[in-house]
């Protein structure tokens, strides 16, 4: 009796063991059938920001053996930790992508789409930096980057503000985006703007210094102001003449550089309600030009010059003739040029066979004008643009870079009034180098001008070349 107990007592730990090895049998199986999935978590604390500021995405994800993120546009291109901080140096839309594999190979994958906004520019101008006690100053709000990303979100939109601080005015602050504001009190005061924006958060404040100088005396600023002389000058005419000033009292920005000081300052020779400001360095086309002055000068008549402060020049330095394909540009090779017309007089037709658009000898760009000059067919080829704009009593260079392929070729280039009312120009002997030719006119009315030339085959070496490039208009004065 006693020992069959014992054999019974044994047989109870075999079976629980048995049991164990099937289940931890079983469990193994399970992760290797898949039964123990991928359960995909991840998540970031926000998809809209402001550039440089930090983006975390947290992966919560179950059963990982290993994630790779990649970062479009960030500051890291991939991580494959758990947590990772991302910023973004560029305004746009991203793809931030997570792909989790697991021990079996099985892969899930997660993207996100990130909003980076560029971070608000608080500027503003006023209508006047220099007025008379109880004058009425208009501030514009010139602020970039300001209403929030849902534009269409009306609360969004309400939260976003401006507010202005207006040192020695009335009233002492504002929420409007342009305000009017009274200075009663002769001084110099100061100006402060604090933007905001919603979403994504941010705010801006710019602060300007002695911004508005209010004083006893009537303040004048000029009228009208101009970049003349291609850029070497700026005139500021007032309404009413204005004597010598103090030259060191100016100073031109250009494309936001360092104001620097002017070379000199003088009332123009014929129009003593001009000021001419000359430049140390010339202004070139499309660049921003921005003037100031904060002298203390008086006109003849007891008017004071007022402050300026960052007023802005229109640049009208450029080519007229910009929108007339002027450097054959528009078109491939092997044709006849877009946006101009041709002409052969003699015979009293278009003639587009002689022009083609060659891609092997050019003074600047790809392309420039063959011309084939074949002599018994023509006397009169003509070549023009369409007319464009000018201003009467102006004065212009017209220019065109020539050569032909035998020396002593003549072109007759010039500019033609709408109707031919009157035109203006040269007659040149062309080589075979590339030269700059010009021609400079005073209009005398104000109808549109154009580029035309003629060339006289009749006149050149049987099969000789012309050679055109670079066409421009522009006012000097």
């Amino acid at each position: 009796m006693k020992k069959y107990l014992n054999k019974t007592n044994f047989k109870y730990p075999i079976a629980l063991i048995a049991v164990l090895v099937l289940l931890i049998g079983c469990e193994d199986s399970n992760v290797r059938d898949g039964i123990r999935a991928i359960t995909l978590k991840p998540t970031s604390n926000t998809t809209l920001i402001n550039i440089d500021e930090v983006i975390t995405y947290t992966d919560s994800s179950q059963n990982v053996a290993s994630r790779l993120w990649t970062f479009e546009g960030g500051s890291i291109a991939s991580s494959s930790d758990e947590v990772v901080d991302v910023t973004y140096d560029t305004e746009g839309t991203f793809s931030t992508e997570i792909e989790i594999t697991d021990s079996d190979g099985n892969v899930k994958d997660h993207n996100f789409n990130v909003e980076v906004f560029p971070l608000i520019v608080p500027e503003f101008s006023a209508s006047a930096n220099s007025a008379l006690f109880g004058s009425e100053i208009t501030f514009t709000n010139n602020s970039l980057n300001t209403e929030s990303a849902f534009e269409t979100n009306n609360e969004d939109i309400e939260d976003d503000s401006f507010f202005w601080e207006f040192d020695g005015g009335v009233p002492a602050t504002s929420t409007e985006k342009d305000p009017v504001v009274r200075y009663p009190n002769v001084g110099t005061y100061d100006v402060k703007l604090t933007v905001y924006r919603r979403a994504p958060e941010h705010k801006a404040i710019i602060t300007k210094q002695d911004f508005i100088n209010i004083v006893d005396a009537q303040v004048i600023s000029p009228a009208a102001t101009r970049l003349a002389e291609l850029g070497s000058k700026i005139h500021l005419t007032y309404d009413v003449p204005v004597g010598a000033v103090d030259a060191d009292a100016f100073s031109v920005s250009i494309d936001g550089a360092d104001a620097t000081p002017v070379s000199g300052v003088a009332t123009h020779g014929s129009d003593p309600n001009t000021l001419v400001v000359s430049l140390t360095t010339p202004v070139a086309e499309g660049q921003t030009v921005n003037l100031s002055y904060n002298g203390s000068d008086f006109a003849p008549s007891g008017e004071l010059l007022g402050t300026i402060s960052g007023l802005l020049i229109e640049n009208t330095i450029m080519n007229l003739l910009k929108d007339q394909n002027p450097g054959f540009e528009d078109d491939a090779a092997g044709g006849f040029p877009t946006l101009w017309g041709n002409w052969d007089g003699q015979n009293g037709r278009n003639n587009p066979e002689v022009y083609e658009l060659i891609d092997t000898d050019q003074h600047s760009g790809s392309n420039s004008l063959q011309v084939a000059l074949n002599t018994g067919i023509s006397n009169d080829w003509s070549l023009e643009t369409t007319h464009v704009a000018i201003v009467e009593g102006a004065t212009y260079r017209l220019s065109v870079w020539a050569k032909a392929s035998e020396a002593g070729i003549l072109l007759d280039f010039r500019s033609v009034a709408e109707g031919w009312a009157s035109s203006s120009g040269e007659v040149v002997t062309l080589t075979t180098e590339w030269v700059k030719y010009d021609a400079e006119f005073t209009t005398t009315d104000d109808l549109g001008r154009n580029y035309w030339h003629v060339l006289r085959p009749d006149d050149s070496p049987d099969g000789s070349f012309v050679y055109l490039d670079d066409v421009s208009l522009y006012r000097i004065d």
